[in-house]
């Protein structure tokens, strides 16, 4: 999932790239390499553009039992175990609330202020993110890089931008989606649910249901 600020230009892109990025680094070593490679590349390709601003990201792949997550931003993942409803988060919010964003932010000779890292071209509420060249290192394209191995069960991992989340909560959404079949109607209906809460955010959510034997 991506998720653009001031503008769609650079989530369309890397949108665009990430199949492709992804299977040219599917060789430099483990998941987490390459999920971290892809971040890095995505974020460079964006950068050569003339796109003012960048976008949030959160990839996720499967692989067997084991789910690799990988964010940079608050777009957000979490895993549900539709038995019990029990929800896991597997993503990191990379906010400017977050104190050691901060610190990582001062570091390299950036500057937050009321809730934003400002610079002489604008100002952004997210520590990292693909593609946002006019913030230099202040705003890094690191991602956030977990694996879960799951046990026997039925699970459903969701993957939703921050205007959801402003909204619900991790267990609210856990609560709507615990045993829901994967489609349209499903994933709307909790899109409706956030608008109606009031969201003043764009609001996209991504699920994909997994049995594990």
């Amino acid at each position: 999932m991506f998720d653009g600020h001031g503008g769609d230009e650079a989530a369309v892109l890397a949108e665009q790239r990430v199949e492709a990025v992804l299977k040219g680094t599917a060789q430099v070593g483990s998941v987490e390499t390459v999920l971290r490679e892809t971040f890095i590349q995505l974020d460079s390709e964006i950068e050569e553009t003339d796109f003012l601003y960048g976008c949030t990201a959160a990839i996720v792949l499967v692989d067997g039992r084991n789910v690799y997550s990988a964010n940079a931003g608050d777009a957000r993942t979490i895993l549900i175990n539709n038995k019990d409803g029990a929800v896991t988060r597997l993503s990191h919010d990379h906010s400017v609330n977050d104190v050691k964003e901060v610190e990582r932010i001062e570091a390299v000779g950036g500057q937050v202020r009321y809730g934003r890292i400002v610079s002489d071209k604008g100002a952004i509420n997210v520590a990292r993110a693909l593609g946002d060249k006019n913030f230099g290192e202040s705003v890094s394209p690191e991602p956030y890089i977990s694996k879960t191995e799951l046990t026997e069960g039925d699970y459903t991992i969701l993957t939703g931008c921050d205007g959801l989340f402003a909204v619900m909560d991790d267990e609210e959404v856990a609560t709507m989606m615990k045993g829901q079949e994967i489609n349209k109607n499903s994933t709307t209906s909790l899109i409706d649910h956030a608008l109606s809460l009031g969201t003043n955010d764009n609001v996209t959510v991504s699920a994909l249901r997994v049995k594990v034997e």
